[in-house]
């Protein structure tokens, strides 16, 4: 090898490493981190066992989800604001009475959840509870003071024209709570949170416990638009008891999958992607026709990453290949194009990549002529007019437009030989032919095989 090409190789070789060591570098960057944190409520609510849905889906993806319970929504809110974690599980009326969004973003709505208010049924002197103001003076638990049950149960209150000072208002956790309604220590309780809660469940069907019916709920959700309605059937908790005695109306938000808004959007996307996974997998009383996720009425900005969940699901990658493959894949052929532009003149100009250029040039042009021989036989007087034409073409191509380094020169005067020899040869076919009297576009009789000349490519190693 002569010392220009040495020297050149060198330093296509240096830059080759130091090419794909870069890539590398940001492959590695870009790669989403194996764990992952998530807030929820407390143990044994809805929002927790919903996390734990989607820690089995993680782990399936060789991610470990840390499920970490707080009081409520607004604790989940700060965790993700302070870095102590990266996503939650939270109501969508916590940040409507908050409105501190810094740093959050929506990912999707998942699930409906129903707001309940159990009382002691001896409260019904006047009849069954239709409202919040009928628990005017009562002792009533509306959650943590850090929970998007407090939050939410502030703004019925406030909707209703009235304030905090109108209850005796006791804290207490929701377990703690229904276990202080059923011994009579408080009178009545709010709790958002779906049917699978330890404490819902508790006392859905107790004695003495009734469920208030929202006779104003329609106009609760003119009056606060990101509500919805749902109806407890007549009859659906127990049939053959006609538990409970008539339709429920109750008032329910959206559970909200929030992240931090730097979180890694493909960790995101997997959030999304068990969200959809963890739908069905838990009993619901009220089956709802909205499709989830999905980003209807939320009071955080949602996320850019959702948008594309939302259109087309999990990427193909990710759907086939296991989730620390598919994810760097995804984003390797943004990074690769630009090397690719770089790294191409530079291979170019190697010896052994320009060498299989130039015989790549030269084979095809050889594959062309010898098909054109081989099926000699066969042309009628106008097809071989066709490909003379077609073959007179290339070799002035090859002649005044092709340029070719001077190592390469034998090569091509050797093709354009072969081309001349190939051109004569039809020439005579057509000569031949026309002594039958053959018209322009008729077949040629079968009249042996053809006989043809050696158009093997030279040898290119110069």
């Amino acid at each position: 090898m002569r010392p220009h090409d040495r020297r050149s190789l060198i330093i296509i070789v240096l830059a080759v490493v130091a090419a794909l060591g870069t890539l590398s570098w940001q492959v590695n960057r870009l790669r989403p981190p194996s764990t992952l944190r998530l807030a929820t409520g407390p143990e044994g609510e809805h929002e927790y066992r919903t996390a734990q849905l989607y820690k089995e889906f993680m782990a399936e993806k060789s991610i470990d989800l840390e499920i970490i319970p707080t009081p409520g929504s607004l604790e989940i809110m700060r965790l993700i604001q302070t870095g102590a974690a990266d996503a939650g599980l939270m109501l969508n009326a916590a940040n409507f009475e908050t409105d501190n969004d810094d740093g959050l973003v929506a990912l999707a709505a998942v699930n409906l959840v129903p707001i309940w208010v159990f009382y002691r049924s001896e409260l019904e002197t006047d009849g069954p509870l239709t409202d919040l103001a009928d628990l005017r003076g009562r002792r009533v638990s509306f959650g943590y003071g850090e929970s998007g049950t407090r939050a939410l149960s502030n703004l019925l209150i406030n909707i209703a024209r009235m304030s905090e000072s109108d209850f005796q208002i006791v804290e207490a956790s929701p377990q703690e709570s229904a276990e202080q309604l059923l011994a009579g220590d408080i009178d009545a309780m709010l709790l958002v949170s779906g049917v699978n809660s330890d404490a819902i469940f508790s006392l859905l069907l107790a004695p003495g416990v009734e469920i208030l019916n929202f006779e104003l709920a329609e106009t609760y959700t003119r009056l606060i638009p990101f509500l919805r309605t749902v109806t407890l059937l007549e009859g659906s908790l127990n049939v053959s008891a006609r538990d409970p005695a008539e339709d429920k109306h109750l008032l329910t938000d959206a559970g909200v999958l929030v992240a931090a808004e730097d979180l890694h959007p493909d960790l995101q996307m997997l959030l999304l992607s068990a969200a959809t996974d963890a739908q069905g997998k838990q009993f619901d009383l009220f089956p709802s026709d909205d499709i989830f996720p999905s980003t209807d009425d939320l009071t955080l900005p949602v996320s850019e990453v959702t948008a594309d969940y939302l259109a087309q699901g999990q990427t193909p990658l990710q759907r086939y290949l296991p989730f620390w493959i598919a994810s760097p894949l995804e984003r390797f052929y943004l990074l690769i194009l630009p090397f690719m532009l770089l790294l191409y003149p530079l291979l170019r100009n190697t010896p052994t990549a320009y060498s299989a250029y130039m015989r790549r040039r030269v084979f095809v042009w050889y594959k062309r002529v010898r098909a054109l021989e081989l099926g000699i036989h066969t042309y009628s007087i106008a097809e071989l007019d066709e490909h003379i034409g077609e073959l007179e073409t290339l070799q002035l191509r090859l002649t005044e437009t092709i340029n070719v380094p001077t190592g390469y020169l034998q090569t091509f005067y050797n093709l354009r030989v072969h081309i001349r020899l190939v051109i004569d040869r039809l020439r005579e076919r057509k000569a031949y032919l026309q002594t039958l009297g053959l018209a322009a576009d008729a077949k040629p009789p079968e009249d042996g095989a053809a006989t043809t000349l050696p158009l093997t490519p030279p040898d290119l190693d110069v």
